[in-house]
C-alpha cells in the first residue's frame, strides 16, 4: 500500500530526486527486512532520540523549502512526508504500527491527487483501491489471529505474519 501511494506521489513528478531515490531505497531497505535479508543495518535498533532528531532535521527542510524554495506549503511538506514513511517502513515492529503506516500512505496518495490533473492517477487509484482493501482485510484478519491466541500479554502484540495463498490473495481483490 505504501508502495503504490508513494509510486502515485512520485508520479506527479513534483518531490525532488533525492526524495524519490531515498524513499525507494528505504522501501527496497524495508522490503529486505520483511524478507529477513542479512543487512548490516537494522533501523529498528536506532534509539528514538536518532530518529525525533531525524525528524526534527526534516521539519527544518520542509520550513526552509517553503520559505526559500518552492514557497508551495504542500510540496514543501513532502519531506516530513517521505520521512514519516521512511521511519515507519523501517521500524515495524508490531501490528499496530500498521495503521499508521495506512494513513501515512493515505496521506501520500491525498497529496498526489492534489498536485497531478492528469489523466494516469484514475489507474493510480484503482491500483490503491484494491491495495487498500486487501491490506486492510489482512490487518483485520491479523488482528482477529491475534485475539485468538491463547498466549498472553506482550507476546500477543508481536507482528504475526498471516499465511497467504495465491487463491486467498485473488479471492479477495
Amino acid at each position: 500500500l505504501t508502495l503504490v501511494a508513494f509510486s502515485a506521489l512520485v508520479g506527479t513528478g513534483k518531490p525532488p530526486a533525492i526524495l524519490v531515490i531515498g524513499g525507494f531505497l528505504v522501501l527496497a531497505i524495508s522490503f529486505g527486512q520483511e524478507l529477513e535479508w542479512s543487512l548490516k543495518w537494522n533501523f529498528s535498533r536506532l534509539p528514538r532520540a536518532v530518529w525525533n532528531g531525524l525528524l526534527l532535521i526534516a521539519a527544518l527542510i520542509t520550513v526552509m523549502d517553503f520559505f526559500w524554495g518552492s514557497q508551495n506549503a504542500l510540496q514543501a511538506s513532502l519531506y516530513v512526508l517521505v520521512f514519516l514513511m521512511a521511519n515507519k517502513t523501517l521500524t515495524l515492529s508490531r501490528l499496530k504500527d500498521f495503521p499508521q503506516l495506512f494513513v501515512i500512505g493515505f496521506l501520500e496518495f491525498l497529496e498526489a491527487a492534489v498536485l497531478t490533473v492528469d489523466l494516469w492517477y484514475a489507474m493510480a487509484f484503482v491500483v490503491y483501491l484494491l491495495t487498500a482493501i486487501w491490506a486492510l482485510l489482512l490487518y483485520h484478519l491479523s488482528c482477529e489471529a491475534v485475539q485468538n491466541m491463547p498466549v498472553a500479554g506482550e507476546a500477543r502484540l508481536a507482528y504475526m505474519p498471516v499465511p497467504l495463498t495465491t487463491r486467498f490473495f485473488w479471492t479477495t481483490n
